[in-house]
């Protein structure tokens, strides 16, 4: 296989016998690097969509929220409310911190990872009851369910093993998210719980 970059373009030349594939640079450096160049690592992956309810579920306690969001001078805004227990509308701070904590949630380690301690032990961890679950309903329609188990230790770093199935059909295989992203998670669904009615201004 030959490869060659045009001087001065983005693009790279690739000749496999007779056949000639012209890619972008970008794209074939990304091969190069391994696997983990391919992996989303953001486990709520929105582009226009949003966030428009959230079905948190811990020790027999759930919270469910729903979202309406819309645009104020062209800036998206989200309007949140808590449906369980007496139904309130959120402080937009309260609000606003729950959907960045919900769309911000990152797989830091994957089993295969260098240090990720293989398959058969993150399988082995996911074998057991969840700690929490959170159900999230995307614009599109979509429900994505994040599943939390028992706190773990890899390499002296606390993560949580987790899984992430979409429409209740596709389960995908487990990943870690770190122990101090789970916490935050927690402290905000603290929140939610004690929160109360919007005040008017």
């Amino acid at each position: 296989m030959d490869r060659k970059k045009e001087t001065g373009d983005s693009t790279r030349i690739v000749k496999e016998g007779n056949e000639i594939l012209i890619i972008q640079a970008n794209t074939i450096d990304r091969f190069t690097r391994g696997t983990g160049e391919f992996r989303q690592k953001q486990l709520i992956n929105l582009k226009d969509e949003s966030v428009v309810e959230t079905i948190w579920e811990e020790e027999g306690k759930t919270i469910r929220l729903d979202n309406h969001p819309f645009k104020e001078k062209t800036i998206k805004k989200n309007f949140w409310r808590r449906l369980s227990g007496k139904l309130i509308t959120l402080e937009q701070t309260l609000g606003d911190s729950w959907n960045n904590q919900v769309v911000g949630q990152l797989v830091e380690l994957y089993p295969d990872d260098p240090n990720g301690a293989g398959y058969a032990i993150a399988k082995r961890l996911t074998a057991v009851p969840a700690d929490a679950s959170l159900k999230i309903r995307i614009s599109n329609g979509d429900w994505i369910t994040l599943r939390y188990y028992p706190k773990t230790n890899i390499n002296s770093i606390d993560y949580r093993p987790a899984i992430r199935i979409v429409n209740d059909k596709f389960s995908e295989p487990p990943f870690y998210i770190r122990e101090d992203s789970f916490l935050r998670l927690k402290e905000v669904v603290g929140n939610l719980e004690k929160a109360e009615q919007k005040k008017n201004p």
